[in-house]
């Protein structure tokens, strides 16, 4: 992940539901991901909306949360996880959910998220075919 430091993002994960429902996940804050599967958050991320209702990409900043869902993501400052921004895209194996994140309390990442969204979708290029080796 380190080519994303130059954009000021500390934090990638990739999450994969498969068609079946199965969550697989990678990151690279793995006690954060410890953290979100002892808490069984994976039940109320966004990872379980309706297809239907997801946008290609999400700015969680703008976001309004309640209950379980808040909870995540307060808990997630105390891993460094602020200002998320996923991509979400969808193909005939299921759906894949590309986190992005940072650790500072400004949010003119958001900004830096829109202005660099090529250069984030290359990151996944990349990404993708590391995993695949």
């Amino acid at each position: 992940c380190r080519p994303l430091q130059s954009l000021q993002i500390t934090y990638f994960a990739h999450v994969h539901i498969d068609k079946e429902g199965r969550f697989s996940a990678l990151s690279n804050n793995p006690e954060f991901i410890e953290h979100y599967l002892s808490h069984k958050y994976y039940n109320c991320d966004i990872h379980m909306a309706e297809q239907a209702q997801l946008s290609s990409y999400i700015l969680w900043d703008d976001m309004e949360l309640t209950g379980e869902s808040l909870k995540l993501h307060l808990d997630s400052f105390a891993f460094g996880i602020q200002h998320t921004f996923t991509i979400v895209e969808i193909d005939e194996n299921g759906s894949n959910y590309y986190h992005f994140a940072n650790n500072q309390t400004s949010r003119h990442i958001n900004q830096i998220y829109l202005n660099n969204l090529d250069l984030l979708k290359l990151f996944i290029k990349e990404f993708n075919q590391m995993v695949k080796r």
